[in-house]
């Protein structure tokens, strides 16, 4: 098959130039200025009417608008082999319709079915880096998600949102997660994470891993974004109200009504949104007073660009709002994978143990933020984890034009359906590995990331590639880091790991993962 490096635009003829008046260069270009008044950000295009929900075995060529006449000669896909019935196990069990649907192909056509639309989804993790690498060019986000769960989010939410608006506010969210920024977090990690451990040693007794590393991830993010400690009331509200408004986001179908979890998810977006702004309301009085507002919050009330434009209060009550989501729940589901690893291996945990003792025996008994960038035995046990747990499933796009893919077209309002679980999975720098061997892809060895092949970029990618790529990445692995860190110094703990798992934001453990937690001698 043929594979198609970036830039992505034809170079058999002249009409492709001409059929993308949406440049690279354009999309480029930053708004400020009277500029981000003016531009808007282009249209989506119309996404390809949906077939029948009767499965179709019909593969002869799309139709190219383009005017290329090569991109004209491609074809199309073939169809998958799963059949029709089982199209709700891509939501449901994700990894297991991933495993099924692919074959020998490096693109399937997922034919509409039950509900769902007509997709091409890629199973060669090189062809979902050209697709994201292409982001704003080749591909927006789905109108399927944005058209559900956009009104969660809201209009201004940074995942959600097409350039230029998307560059724009990356670029004044970006300083509140970089290194630096992160680094000052880190005692800030350690104060809330030691008290969670401490509390469940004293607790002499079992507690469910799952429920308390969620309360645990909650109190974090909430520190980290508003940068001091809430009411306990408000805190309460605040808990019960997101827990709501988060089920919404998995709540297909979606379906407005008062009694659905979709209607209460956006009745409770709306009062979130209404506790924010009171607490924006008073870090601004803050501000006006001469004091200081620490966490996001204060850098997001801060932030200007070049022309001295700010964030309105939308824009950060929307990304607020995002933050939460993106930095409780997905960490909390990648912590409990991790403790059920090393609760299976407790030989890692023993090396972890190993790491931090070489770690305290050079830089002291403090976790400092140059501390928590140096362990590399840490970081390949969380990369291991996220490699066979992927927490992020799949991405769901839409095609901005024509454009070839693996050797076929794909046209404009296609939707593509990006398998991140199958990939991770499929990496070809370990796929060649012997069943017996440590490195064999089926196995859990943190050690295949401190190999050779380990240091090589292959086709996991837990927080996105290309320009959309996590915002949190940094403080998502800080977070992990210190949690680990603290458990291998201080505590032991063993689980119960023998259950099922459903399929939310990852696997979670129907037994919420019951665990005991000891202090070491």
């Amino acid at each position: 098959m043929l594979l198609r490096p970036f830039p992505l635009h034809c170079v058999h003829c002249v009409h492709c130039s001409s059929a993308n008046p949406r440049s690279t260069r354009h999309i480029a270009r930053a708004v400020t200025g009277q500029a981000r008044q003016q531009v808007q950000s282009p249209p989506l295009p119309e996404p390809i009417e949906h077939r029948t929900s009767n499965v179709s075995t019909d593969s002869s060529s799309a139709v190219s608008t383009s005017g290329c006449p090569f991109l004209a000669s491609l074809s199309t896909p073939a169809v998958t082999s799963v059949p029709w019935y089982k199209r709700l196990q891509q939501l449901s069990n994700p990894v297991a319709y991933q495993q099924a649907a692919y074959g020998d192909h490096l693109l399937v056509k997922i034919p509409a079915a039950l509900g769902l639309p007509l997709q091409y989804s890629p199973s060669s993790g090189d062809l979902i880096k050209q697709i994201l690498t292409g982001e704003n060019d080749i591909i927006y986000k789905t109108h399927n998600f944005t058209k559900h769960v956009g009104p969660l989010l809201g209009p201004h939410a940074i995942s959600t949102v097409p350039d230029p608006k998307h560059r724009y506010l990356r670029t004044l969210m970006q300083p509140a997660f970089t290194n630096e920024a992160v680094g000052k977090m880190v005692p800030l990690l350690v104060s809330v994470m030691k008290g969670y451990l401490d509390r469940w040693s004293d607790a002499g007794g079992v507690v469910l891993a799952h429920s308390e590393l969620k309360d645990m991830t909650y109190d974090v993010i909430v520190k980290v974004v508003f940068g001091h400690e809430l009411p306990a009331g408000l805190r309460d509200q605040m808990s019960k109200l997101y827990a709501e408004w988060g089920d919404g986001v998995t709540a297909w179908p979606f379906i407005n009504l008062p009694f659905t979890p979709y209607g209460r998810a956006l009745r409770a977006r709306g009062q979130l949104l209404e506790i924010y702004q009171q607490l924006l309301d008073d870090a601004r009085q803050e501000l006006a007073a001469g004091g200081a507002v620490q966490g996001v919050l204060g850098s997001l009330i801060t932030a200007q660009d070049d022309d001295g434009n700010r964030l309105s209060d939308a824009e950060i009550k929307d990304n607020v709002l995002l933050l939460l989501l993106a930095g409780h729940g997905t960490t909390n589901t990648s912590l409990t994978q991790v403790l059920v690893q090393l609760h299976k291996h407790p030989q890692v945990l023993d090396k972890l143990r190993q790491e931090q003792q070489q770690l305290m025996g050079k830089h002291g008994p403090e976790l400092t933020a140059a501390v928590v960038r140096a362990m590399p035995y840490t970081d390949a046990v969380i990369k291991e984890t996220l490699r066979l747990h992927t927490v992020v499933h799949g991405l769901n796009r839409v095609a901005a034009r024509d454009f070839e893919l693996g050797g076929y077209l794909v046209p404009q309002g296609m939707e593509l359906y990006l398998p991140l679980a199958h990939i991770a999975h499929e990496d070809p720098r370990w796929t060649d590995e012997p069943a017996e061997s440590n490195l064999n892809p089926r196995r859990f060895s943190p050690e295949r990331f401190l190999a050779l092949k380990g240091q090589k970029r292959g086709w996991q990618m837990p927080f996105g590639h290309g320009s959309r790529h996590c915002l949190g990445y940094t403080l998502a692995m800080a977070e992990m880091r210190v949690f680990l860190a603290l458990l291998a110094r201080g505590y032991n703990f063993t689980a119960d790991p023998g259950t099922e798992y459903t399929c939310r934001v990852g696997h979670t453990p129907k037994n919420l993962l019951p665990m005991t937690v000891m202090r070491l001698a």
